[in-house]
């Protein structure tokens, strides 16, 4: 852990003395209500990515590439992943690790043409997110860059069989820290009710084929209408990558979870209630 982290062992905001790293993104937060201490950590790259055998897999520098035809091949690569992680909005350590996932691809698969190079990217980008446990979903890919899916599940098919990849499932709860990060959410017991809401969800299957970025923007917003937090449904839309529309069907589900856990009704088009409620799930 970093000096100055070291040197702020009391959170804040509730005044907790447990902090922890998250060692997927980095980042510095407190046990107690979540809140990332260490915001500079979200930009920095996460830990190495390591093999099943769990041994450190460096990045290999293109100067290694000896065959003409390698480095032609990588050269498009990067051309098209840069491309691809502007459009999407991607972290430059996902697409270090993307690159990083094509490098080992070339070493172990020789036969990669040109004209799938697109299809590797696209493919490389969603399984370097997954293995951050960064929100990218499926179909955010295959509509953004307007990539037949068949194409798509074809190259992440080979990838996950060349490299040996075992796609993570991406945490919610660690998901939500970010998010509750962003909007600089400080209220302690609405970030308990909101993990609360999204492990009863979870126990129940109702996450199940749900992208986490609608899961963690339509619990907030019941949660911030519920607790009186002065947050907009564009705001939060805004911090997840989602759009309001997404926002508002995620809303419906869970909110009709939290008024059967509290019998508090919360509504989608009324104003956010401006007296504090209690809350006990």
């Amino acid at each position: 852990m970093d000096e100055s982290v070291e040197e702020q062992k009391r959170c804040p905001v509730c005044g907790s003395t447990s902090i922890s790293r998250d060692e997927t993104t980095g980042a510095v937060f407190c046990l107690r209500c979540g809140t990332i201490l260490d915001e500079t950590a979200l930009d920095f790259k996460p830990p190495p990515t390591f093999d099943e055998a769990g041994h450190y897999v460096k990045l290999r520098p293109v100067d290694s590439i000896v065959e003409e035809r390698e480095r032609k091949i990588f050269e498009a690569f990067k051309s098209v992943l840069s491309n691809y992680s502007y459009r999407l909005n991607i972290p430059d350590y996902i697409k270090n690790t993307a690159l990083n996932f094509f490098l080992r691809l070339l070493e172990k698969q020789k036969k990669i043409f040109s004209d799938s190079v697109k299809f590797f990217a696209a493919a490389l980008l969603y399984l370097a997110a997954k293995e951050h446990n960064y929100p990218l979903s499926y179909k955010t890919i295959r509509k953004t860059l307007n990539i037949p899916s068949e194409k798509l599940s074809k190259a992440i098919r080979i990838s996950l069989e060349v490299l040996h990849l075992r796609p993570k499932k991406i945490d919610p709860i660690i998901y939500l820290q970010q998010v509750v990060e962003k909007l600089k959410i400080n209220d302690y017991e609405a970030i308990q009710v909101a993990k609360k809401l999204i492990k009863i969800a979870e126990a129940r299957g109702m996450l199940s084929g749900k992208d986490v970025r609608g899961v963690v923007g339509g619990v907030l917003y019941v949660i911030v209408k519920a607790f009186g937090i002065r947050r907009t449904q564009r705001e939060i839309a805004r911090a997840c990558g989602i759009t309001e529309v997404t926002i508002r069907n995620r809303f419906l589900e869970f909110a009709s979870l939290f008024e059967e856990l509290t019998n508090i009704k919360v509504e989608l088009r009324k104003k956010t209630v401006k007296k504090r409620i209690k809350v006990k799930i």
